[in-house]
């Protein structure tokens, strides 16, 4: 603290972590820290001791601020909740949910009537502030339960301004979810590092896998859906799971980085892992009770992290997403020098946050099933999402950046069961199409449509002419009778059999889509139901068969 007349510090109060914000009370006795252990800590003014620390937020606390009767104060976190505080007994009053980034800023209203925000998402918030319903909410026995917007529990302890949950859903950011392949079942998989199983008609939670440290990158199911595959970031593991038992099949232990993905081959017999360490590994599930790096084959060592990948029908071919640290070299194939159309671009990788921005080549890469780079195609933003189309003449990437390549490998690859491609038809004419859909932000999710005839993201839907359709995309007769959603400006939309907006989807119920790779969530369909992944942790269902 210092004085305004002598320009002297007067009083120094030592943090255990760094200080991110301070606030003095309006009566002048009390100061709040907010700090970067994601807890606040209450001082004396007048004396310098500590009163009490609260402790309730997931992350660095950026922002606090006292109400005008100094009974209150509100804070805000880099984990997308704004808390209410009792500041005389310093126990946890309520969470306001419906920030979709970072709440960086907090300020009560002069008259204590409403709470300002603002977020790191461009936005600011105005909320209305009761202090008489808030005076009701203030736990008055030693543990009282709450429940929050998508029905979970909590108990909390006033002394120690902690709590614990009854609720089934995670307790940290959902990354990645995915449907089973017949609809029944989703798998969440979050930052508290377990993947939970869940009956996709009733919401049920059925199981809790566990075995896994903090963030699990993704989920993949195999073809049948009797196994599923996890892949972690700090362990550098990926894990096959028997789903029926709920057990651990197999561990792939070998990888020296985190893993982004891994794909199970269609004999449900292998898996392909990618990985920061920059390669792409091959794995056999059968056999033991743990993989290590001897049980793998390394189909592909390069110079930066693979960050996702794709594996076509029949398993014969994967295309892969890298930040390459070297300008990538062309592959020879066939004595064939298969030349990517644009120029490479150095970017920034933002994967965890602006602390670890990783700066490399984004390159697209086509593999043969032995790991060989058949092509390679230099991309202007970091790739975020890889498909093929089932007869694997067209393959999708999605960029960080907002964009759909549309790319045509009927020069690159050949059809029958024989190898590869010679074709001198040039390379030229690979890439045949992009698109700038949606909002702009990173495309996490894209495919082709039932009928091959569109390209689908998480917030697009995008009709292709005739002329752009995969090869055997006319063996259709009808267009897909099936619907298909997506989530654009906040508003869920039907695709087919014609466009139509459905509603509206509040932040706090839907994925986190900007910021970093490993803080974005997912959204998946099963039939008419549609699930999000939030940044709290939770599963949301929507079921819109009536609508």
């Amino acid at each position: 603290m210092w004085s305004m007349t002598s320009k002297r510090c007067i009083r120094t109060l030592v943090h255990p972590a760094r200080v991110m914000s301070v606030a003095v009370s309006k009566n002048n006795q009390i100061v709040a820290c907010g700090c970067d252990d994601n807890n606040i800590v209450l001082w004396s003014k007048a004396t310098g001791e500590q009163l009490r620390t609260l402790r309730h937020h997931r992350h660095w606390v950026w922002s606090v601020d006292f109400s005008p009767d100094d009974q209150i104060l509100a804070s805000g976190s880099w984990d997308h909740d704004l808390c209410l505080w009792d500041v005389a007994s310093g126990s946890h009053l309520q969470t306001l949910l419906g920030h979709a980034d970072q709440v960086l800023s907090v300020r009560f209203s002069p008259d204590g009537t409403h709470i300002v925000t603002g977020e790191c998402g461009n936005s600011v918030r105005i909320w209305e502030c009761n202090g008489m319903a808030l005076q009701q909410q203030r736990p008055k026995e030693s543990r009282r339960l709450f429940g929050s917007l998508t029905g979970d529990r909590r108990i909390w302890q006033p002394s120690t301004g902690t709590s614990t949950t009854t609720s089934d859903h995670h307790t940290a950011t959902v990354r990645a979810l995915s449907c089973s392949p017949d609809g029944s079942l989703i798998a969440t998989a979050a930052w508290d590092g377990t993947v939970r199983i869940w009956d996709a008609a009733t919401g049920t939670r059925l199981k809790v896998l566990t075995g896994q440290r903090q963030l699990i990158t993704s989920v993949a199911w195999s073809r049948t859906g009797k196994f599923l595959v996890s892949t972690g970031d700090s362990d550098h593991v990926a894990i096959v799971w028997e789903v029926r038992a709920g057990k651990r099949a197999k561990t792939f232990q070998g990888h020296t980085g985190s893993v982004w993905v891994a794909l199970f081959t269609d004999d449900e017999q292998r898996v392909v892992s990618c990985s920061d360490d920059g390669t792409i590994r091959l794995w056999t599930i059968e056999g033991g009770k743990s993989g290590s790096t001897a049980d793998s084959e390394v189909l592909y060592q390069g110079s930066g992290p693979v960050y996702t990948m794709a594996m076509s029908s029949g398993s014969r071919w994967i295309l892969s997403g890298t930040l390459d640290f070297i300008q990538p070299e062309l592959p020879q194939t066939g004595g064939f020098s298969v030349a990517p159309s644009r120029r490479p671009t150095r970017v920034a990788g933002l994967v965890r946050g602006a602390w670890e921005e990783t700066y490399g080549y984004p390159t697209l890469r086509l593999h043969d099933i032995a790991g060989h780079v058949l092509w390679l195609e230099n991309h202007g933003s970091t790739v975020a999402s890889l498909a093929f189309s089932h007869d694997c003449t067209r393959a999708l990437s999605g960029s960080q950046d907002g964009r759909i390549f549309l790319y045509d490998l009927t020069a690159l690859i050949s059809l029958n069961n024989t190898a590869s491609t010679t074709s001198q038809a040039g390379p030229a004419n690979v890439i045949i199409h992009d698109f700038d859909v949606g909002d702009g932000k990173p495309v996490e999710h894209v495919s082709f449509s039932e009928d091959e005839r569109a390209i689908v993201s998480d917030a697009s839907y995008t009709h292709l002419e005739r002329p752009l359709w995969p090869m055997h995309a006319d063996r259709f007769t009808s267009p897909s009778s099936g619907h298909t959603y997506f989530l654009l400006d906040g508003w869920l939309w039907r695709a087919v059999p014609q466009l139509r907006r459905i509603c509206w989807v509040p932040p706090a119920f839907r994925h986190f889509r900007d910021g970093a790779t490993a803080w974005r969530g997912n959204m998946d369909t099963c039939a008419d139901i549609v699930v999000f992944g939030t940044i709290h942790g939770k599963l949301v269902t929507l079921d819109l068969s009536g609508c």
